[in-house]
């Protein structure tokens, strides 16, 4: 239920995103600037349930999804994760979102639908690195 990626840029800082919850709950990201001794900049990302994530990463510079550029010399991460809304199930639906350590928590992103296809626009995504869908 984890998912663990080298960010991109000069930093190549280490990006960690899981659950903080025995529950599975609040899905986090952290970072770490000396390939995980030490982790930082705590994000939360979805404040409900979830349950697997996956993350890639994103050209250095890349902005999040609201729009902040990443930090200098760090690459953003785009993230897909199963989730649900608050007291339903993790697995409800699939939701994305581009985070990087300047981001702020719930910054936007999109969900999925059934179909694979992008139920909200993401402007990053549909801008810079292609269409979700």
């Amino acid at each position: 239920h984890a998912a663990l990626a080298r960010c991109s840029g000069e930093k190549a800082r280490l990006c960690f995103a899981n659950p903080a919850s025995s529950r599975r709950e609040a899905l986090t990201a952290i970072w770490s600037d000396d390939d995980g001794k030490s982790w930082t900049d705590a994000l939360l990302v979805h404040a409900g349930p979830v349950a697997y994530s996956s993350m890639q990463p994103l050209p250095e510079g890349a902005a999040d999804s609201s729009g902040r550029d990443a930090p200098v010399g760090e690459g953003a991460i785009a993230l897909l994760y199963e989730c649900g809304d608050s007291g339903g199930s993790p697995y409800s639906r699939i939701d994305y979102q581009v985070v990087h350590s300047g981001s702020a928590p719930d910054a936007g992103g999109g969900q999925l639908d059934a179909a694979g296809g992008a139920t909200q626009s993401h402007a990053g995504a549909d801008g810079l690195y292609g269409a979700w869908g």
